[in-house]
């Protein structure tokens, strides 16, 4: 219907497009984001009518006010203008982009404990990229306790990573060492004096 309605390719004088069109024409005619349509919506819900300059302009003048062919100016300097991108006016209105929602916070525990009764038995658990720091923390005492020992946390993070590992001395001493790598939780069980595995477990909070 626009196309038929409103050939914008060809340079034409100012007309009067409600009077054009008769009483049932408006701005929704228009294709929405085209330079006209952005200059007519506005001014059509003060009553007034539309005029067209070129494909690109036009301007309003009060309903019923007088207008010559070809001429844009307005009785009682009432002539309200809008020029699209080429005539160096206010661009369409650009879409709207949402933005990006927040990263979820997320959590990891390590936990540990000695078996009750014989304390050469050591256990550890660890759980990552939870929701929350309770179900971290619940996560990592029950892999714990799947060893057969009595657990308690004794580490959380919610950046970066966490690990655990266990050892042993000669004198049947047993023990853990915790960290945010591999490498210092291994390092932190060793400076105990104890001969601890080089093979922790743990993982890191993703983005």
């Amino acid at each position: 219907m626009v196309a038929a309605l409103l050939p914008w390719g060809a340079p034409v004088q100012a007309e009067n497009l409600n009077q054009k069109y008769g009483p049932s024409w408006n701005c929704s005619y228009i294709t929405a984001g085209d330079p006209l349509y952005e200059a007519c919506r506005p001014r059509e819900a003060r009553n007034m009518d539309f005029y067209r300059d070129s494909p690109s302009t036009g301007h309003c003048v009060p309903r019923g006010g007088a207008q010559a062919p070809g001429d844009s100016g307005v009785p009682h300097g009432l002539t309200e203008r809008h020029t699209g991108p080429s005539g160096g006016g206010s661009p369409p209105p650009q879409a709207y982009t949402p933005a990006p929602a927040p990263r979820a916070h997320r959590w990891g525990a390590v936990a540990a404990g000695i078996r009750e009764g014989d304390p050469s038995h050591v256990g550890v658990g660890a759980a990552w990229n939870e929701p929350n720091r309770e179900r971290a923390e619940e996560l990592a005492i029950e892999k714990c306790q799947e060893q057969g020992v009595n657990c308690s946390v004794v580490g959380t993070f919610d950046t970066g990573c966490g690990y655990i590992t266990v050892g042993h001395n000669d004198r049947g001493g047993v023990g853990w060492g915790s960290g945010p790598t591999a490498q210092r939780a291994y390092d932190n069980c060793q400076n105990q004096g104890l001969e601890c595995k080089t093979q922790t477990i743990g993982g890191c909070i993703q983005d």
